[in-house]
């Protein structure tokens, strides 16, 4: 079992995955944690060169490649590539983002000292490649915040007190499996958290480890449907 999966649901961005993915070969390179990560790429019928990209990496990085037959859409994808991952603790990872290695090491050594830790949320920085320029953080820890297991009252007024979206967050296997559930009951990323509060602590990191990439390319037309939902879709939950 690798120390570490992480996660990346994809889908016909075949050249923004190889970015991805030599950025993450990189980083793990320098921090000497390769062999302790497995990165798992679900591929949600990808028409691109998707499986070829996937293929240029095996020699340098331990990656788990699964193609589905037909579009299950996004959270379904999301959540087959959460459950096809076998790490002792799992993280994900858009396909057209970045991570900062070296913070997610501090987390995984911090939970590895703290078994009772279910999960670890962090803030993440919001930048765009095309004009340089640094959104900052989407919102703010000022300093490490541990709320007990049960706490759920506790944990709901920190979230909407601060603003907090819960989204990007390193979980342990042995407290946490979570799948998107199929009502629309809530956003996934509040459910998940209720989840987590019930198994174990959860801790609240003051740093990021997560790079929300709104814009890589100048002539890049899509739109970035994450960053997108964060910021228009609180009252949906």
């Amino acid at each position: 079992m690798y120390l570490l999966s992480i996660c990346i649901p994809t889908y016909n961005r075949a050249s923004l995955l190889r970015v991805t993915l030599e950025n993450l070969y990189g980083q793990l390179n320098d921090q000497g944690f390769l062999n302790c990560v497995e990165i798992v790429v679900s591929d949600n019928a990808s028409t691109d060169n998707t499986s070829a990209v996937v293929d240029g990496f095996r020699d340098r990085l331990n990656i788990s490649y699964s193609k589905n037959k037909e579009n299950l859409g996004y959270e379904v994808n999301f959540s087959r590539a959460l459950s096809l991952s076998s790490g002792r603790f799992y993280t994900y990872l858009a396909d057209d983002d970045a991570l900062i290695i070296e913070t997610l090491v501090e987390i995984i050594k911090f939970m590895e000292a703290n078994e009772a830790v279910s999960a670890v949320y962090a803030p993440w920085r919001i930048i765009n490649l095309a004009n340089s320029s640094d959104h900052g953080l989407f919102y703010q820890v000022d300093d490490l915040k541990l709320f007990k297991k049960g706490s759920s009252v506790d944990l709901l007024s920190y979230l909407l007190d601060r603003h907090v979206f819960p989204e990007i967050c390193v979980y342990r296997r042995s407290a946490v499996s979570v799948r998107f559930p199929m009502e629309k009951i809530a956003c996934w990323a509040f459910s998940h958290i209720g989840i987590a509060i019930e198994k174990g602590d959860v801790v609240f990191w003051p740093n990021e480890y997560y790079i929300s990439i709104i814009q890589h390319f100048s002539d890049e037309s899509r739109s970035h449907a994450g960053n997108w939902e964060v910021m228009n879709s609180w009252d949906s939950y």
